[in-house]
Formats: structure tokens, sequence, C-alpha cells
């Protein structure tokens, strides 16, 4: 800010000089007091990892099978409502998804928005976003996680919904399990990873 009152400090310097030349004929006590300020905003809004120490004891597979499907979530706190707090006008929301499954399995992944009362909307419109399984080596290892990234826009009253949103929830969904794994080794030995970042174009007027 200090930047921006040098700025705008050197604009009325300049607007007097060409004022007293008589270069040009226009009434500079007319123009607008009114500063408009357009920044674009990111912030990252969290990371959630996925592997044998955070899954639920009873979303835990019992010994010798694998079930058909292991879910697990995670929610964190994020008040939109700061958001508006301090803009006038939010032309449009981007959020950037980052997914990286290194399981023997395929994800399906969802992002809520939650108010106090429950979950409000979704992120992904068209329904949970898929993530191919992990390649895996011979012997079990992980040779290399696949990766998925997407942006997602919002703009409007999808905007405006989000105004009283107080959480988000990332919810993930193991699924078409291999079945050559045992449980302890399918939870083990691999992870999945979520991170979520926030860019939001606004603007301020400054009265």
């Amino acid at each position: 800010m200090q930047n921006m009152g040098r700025f705008v400090t050197y604009m009325a310097c300049l607007l007097a000089f060409l004022g007293a030349a008589s270069c040009i004929e226009n009434d500079y006590t007319k123009l607008s007091t009114r500063l408009v300020w357009s920044p674009n905003l990111s912030v990252p809004l969290g990371k959630s990892y996925y592997d044998a120490g955070n899954i639920p004891p009873d979303e835990l597979p019992a010994a010798g099978a694998l079930p058909a499907s292991i879910v697990v979530s995670d929610t964190i706190d994020f008040d939109f409502a700061e958001l508006f707090i301090y803009t006038e006008t939010i032309h449009y929301l981007m959020f950037r998804s980052y997914v990286e499954n290194g399981f023997p399995a395929d994800l399906r992944v969802q992002t809520y928005f939650m108010n106090f009362s429950g979950v409000v909307d979704s992120l992904f419109k068209e329904g949970p976003v898929q993530v191919g399984k992990a390649s895996i080596a011979t012997d079990g290892s992980l040779i290399q996680a696949t990766v998925f990234n997407q942006e997602t826009y919002m703009e409007g009253e999808e905007v405006d919904m989000l105004e009283n949103i107080k959480k988000i929830m990332t919810r993930v969904e193991l699924t078409n399990l291999d079945p050559n794994f045992s449980p302890d080794e399918f939870l083990n030995d691999y992870f999945a990873r979520v991170e979520m970042g926030l860019q939001a174009s606004i603007e301020k007027v400054n009265k």
C-alpha cells in the first residue's frame, strides 16, 4: 500500500503541474477520489494425506480380504465470509485441485462445501473425479503415483453461495482394489494425497 500511496501522490503532482502549465483545460477538481484496486489473491486451502495411519479403524479391511471399496474423508476450516468482508466485488474464484494416487486402486475424489447445517454444494459438478491406479512393480513396490490436476472456476451465483461456507470436506473413495495385495501390504505401503488452493479475482474500492 506504501507504493500505492506514492503512485497517488505522483499522479496528484503531475496533474497539478499540467494544470499550472495550462497544457490541458480539464478541471481536475472534478476527478473521482475513488481508487479501484483489483488484485488476484492466492491462498492454500489445505492438504490431506491418506495412508494406514489416518484411515479410521472402522474403515480398515478385515484380515485376509480387501473390501469392495474404502472411503476416507478430511475436513478443513475455511470461512469464506472473510473474502466478502473486504471486497466490493468477487469476479471469480478458481479452485486448483491436485491429487496424487499412490495406491494400487482407483480413486474417486469429491470436495464438498459445508456450513453449520451440513453439505451445501460440491466442487465437481459432474460428480467425483476419477484418478487411476498407481504404477506398481511386480514385487509390489511403488513405481510412480498417478497425478491429477484441475482448475475449477466459479462466478456469479455460485460465488454468492459460498459466503456462508465455513468448512471444506474432501471425500476419497478407493475402488477397484487389486486383489493380489493383502490388507497389510495395501495399507502400509501406499498413499494418496489431495491438495487444494484458491485464487480469487476481487475488486476493492477505496472512497
